[in-house]
């Protein structure tokens, strides 16, 4: 009887407790709109101002500005924070509606992406082979796994969820109960793709979001040069540079001779800054191969004396996301590059030096 007792007393207890928190989190989220991350102003006495969007509980603030969060109330405020904060997405494979083909948007490229397609070949019939899979058109694929991911079964997986999360979100609830992928695919064509990126952004929360440009794809090249298109701030550029890193020479060769620059490691630095001046990137990235050793690889030599985006004189390094290109003062600069990984392994090059042919 003590005991039960006791355990009357707790649960009273922790009921109470959270009938005050959920008290607090009501009038929290009930507050007018005010400074940030739902701070109360001081010198308004938690009434409206500050940003806009950003609500302020309603406590009282210390004389000396800061503000009180109590232990009733820091999950609720927390919550709210970081939901409201805007998020900058840095690394994506997104291109603007101005790149035209590049742009991949709409259901068939949702359950086309490679996380639900692998999950589709875990049931998928033997006879289907992955080869005949990719053979097939895009809405085909689409089609395929709709059928084995949202009509045979239950969408549960992280991946399938989060079609279902994209789905709910631009309101196409009826459509996904329904199971009607026509009736999605027909929703999908009646919008304008520049409004419909700027609604998703705006309903995931996303500030801007980094892409992945790479200047020696012909295809991405053209939405650059000779006129760069413009596109909306929601889009920012990254360098990404992998053939130089696998010491794709052949691939660097031929994105050097048609935008004009000799086939020089002095001409491929030179590509690389006229590409930052173009760009404006954020950053520059490389993706190597999983055996990828610095010290055997044909772009040793070239990396190892900075001739690719390094600091330059002409970049303040204290803004974010400013780089440029410093050249090597001697050895391999104006060295002649070499498609034969004969050459360069054997350093069998005009210059006779491991790497730099």
């Amino acid at each position: 009887q003590a005991y039960q007792a006791q355990q009357a007393a707790a649960q009273q207890q922790q009921q109470q407790q959270h009938a005050v928190v959920q008290q607090q989190q009501q009038q929290y989220a009930a507050a007018p709109t005010g400074g940030p991350l739902g701070n109360p102003n001081p010198h308004t006495n938690g009434q409206t101002g500050g940003e806009p969007g950003a609500k302020r509980m309603r406590v009282e603030a210390p004389a000396d500005g800061s503000v009180v969060v109590t232990l009733a109330t820091v999950e609720a405020v927390v919550a709210k924070a970081v939901k409201e904060a805007p998020i900058v997405d840095v690394h994506t494979h997104l291109f603007p509606p101005e790149h035209g083909d590049l742009m991949l948007w709409g259901i068939d490229e949702l359950l086309t992406y490679h996380y639900l397609v692998a999950e589709f070949f875990t049931s998928a019939p033997m006879e289907l082979a992955p080869e005949e899979f990719f053979a097939l058109p895009k809405p085909n694929q689409a089609e395929l796994v709709w059928q084995a991911l949202f009509v045979d079964r239950a969408p549960i997986s992280e991946a399938t969820r989060g079609v279902v999360t994209v789905l709910v979100e631009l309101g196409l609830a009826d459509q996904l109960k329904a199971k009607n992928l026509i009736g999605i695919r027909e929703w999908f064509s009646q919008q304008d793709p520049v409004k419909h990126a700027e609604k998703v952004f705006a309903k995931a929360g996303i500030r801007y979001a980094v892409m992945t440009n790479i200047p020696f794809d012909a295809a991405e090249a053209a939405h650059w040069k000779p006129e760069k298109k413009e596109y909306s701030k929601r889009f920012r550029s990254a360098l990404r540079i992998d053939p130089l890193v696998k010491g794709d020479w052949e691939t660097v060769c031929v994105a050097l001779t048609a935008a004009g620059f000799p086939t020089t490691a002095e001409g491929a630095r030179s590509y690389l800054a006229d590409w930052v001046e173009t760009m404006k990137p954020e950053y520059l990235m490389a993706s190597t191969p999983h055996d990828f050793a610095f010290d055997d690889d044909p772009l040793a030599a070239f990396a190892a004396c900075s001739c690719i985006v390094s600091t330059s004189k002409k970049v303040d390094m204290s803004i974010p996301g400013a780089f440029g290109v410093k050249a090597h003062e001697g050895g391999c600069k104006g060295t002649e590059l070499s498609t034969s990984p004969d050459a360069v392994r054997n350093g069998t090059g005009r210059e006779g030096q491991r790497g730099r042919k």
